[in-house]
This record gives structure tokens, C-alpha cells and sequence, in this order.
């Protein structure tokens, strides 16, 4: 099993200081991990943290290549005026999926898929983007860029 016990707790203290999502998340995906790897190996999962997130893609590159997204949390600036949105994409133009974030405060993501049940399959490399919600289409403003912590295998 790719589960190690130093990956373990990268996932744990990756978690977002916030509330109880970070630590629910968290627990959540380790016991999918487990669960998974008695089924069949799953990669061993890395924690990836982008700082300031933009609508810009190719400067948010998490990984270069294939991988799994296992879960990802955005953190919205505590003194954000407003929300943002993170789409994930699988090179620079394929749209997977996403999330939103209001602002000063967390979301978090947990995919399950695939024949093992774990993760989202990234074929050619992982990318993500913000953008603001009033327009879905535009880097947010200046303090309302978020920060996103991606937990892949590879």
C-alpha cells in the first residue's frame, strides 16, 4: 500500500487551521486511501501548495505530469472582500472539475473515482485557476487570490 505513515501526516498537517473541514477532510481521504490500497496499490499521495492563485494556468502548474487528485482545499485570504472559484484542469484546456470559496473561509474537495475508488485521473498534467465568481472568467482581485492545497498521487 502506497500509504505510508510520513504521507499520512503530510495529509493531516496540510489541513487548513480552520474549523473542523481541514480535520474532516482529512480523515476522510485517509480512510478512502486505506480502503483503496487493500483493494490494489493507489500512488502514494504528495501534498502540493499553490500560494495566489490566478485565472494565469500556466503559472499553476501542480504536477507536470499523470497523476491522481485526491482532494484539494482553497483558503481564501481572512481579509478577502470577496469569494473566488478554483477550476481543475487536466492540460490547458480540459476542465474537470471545481469548487468555490466565499471569502475568509475554506473549502475542500475529496474526489472518489475510478476502479479503485480513489482520485481523479489526470492524464496529461494538472493545472488549476481561480477566478472571481461574479464572472467566472477573470483573476480575482488583488487580496482575494486563494490558497490551494492539492493532495496528489504520482
Amino acid at each position: 500500500m502506497a500509504l505510508t505513515p510520513a504521507s499520512e501526516q503530510a495529509i493531516r498537517n496540510a489541513a487548513p487551521n480552520r474549523g473542523r473541514l481541514g480535520t474532516n477532510l482529512a480523515e476522510a481521504l485517509i480512510g478512502a486511501l486505506r480502503t483503496a490500497g487493500q483493494a490494489g496499490d493507489v500512488p502514494t499521495p504528495h501534498v502540493v501548495v499553490k500560494t495566489t492563485v490566478t485565472a494565469t494556468g500556466a503559472s499553476h502548474i501542480v504536477y507536470g505530469g499523470a497523476c491522481r487528485l485526491y482532494a484539494m482545499y482553497v483558503d481564501s485570504p481572512t481579509a478577502a472582500v470577496l469569494g473566488s472559484a478554483v477550476r481543475v484542469l487536466d492540460g490547458g484546456t480540459v476542465v474537470l472539475a471545481g469548487t468555490w470559496v466565499t471569502k475568509g473561509t475554506v473549502s475542500g474537495v475529496l474526489w472518489l473515482s475510478g476502479a479503485d475508488g480513489i482520485g481523479l485521473p489526470i492524464v496529461t498534467d494538472l493545472r488549476i485557476h481561480a477566478v472571481k465568481l461574479s464572472d467566472g472568467t477573470t483573476t480575482p482581485d488583488s487580496g482575494d487570490n486563494p490558497d490551494v492545497t492539492c493532495i496528489i498521487g504520482y
